[in-house]
């Protein structure tokens, strides 16, 4: 089971990471379908890493 104890860095990943506790530590959320929509919608086609739900968008 992950804890804490994970730390991720630019440079370096460490320990067992938590992706739901990483994705409220940087202020991200999840890829869903209705934004990958949203996306499509204004880009014409999204990108594949988007698709595959590897990025994770944050709110500036």
């Amino acid at each position: 089971m992950p804890t804490d104890d994970f730390v991720v860095t630019p440079w370096n990943v460490e320990g067992d990471i938590d992706y739901d506790k990483l994705i409220k530590r940087f202020g991200t959320q999840k890829i869903t379908p209705d934004l990958l929509s949203k996306i499509e919608k204004l880009t014409k086609e999204s990108h594949f890493m988007l698709r595959r739900g590897i990025f994770s968008p944050i709110e500036i």
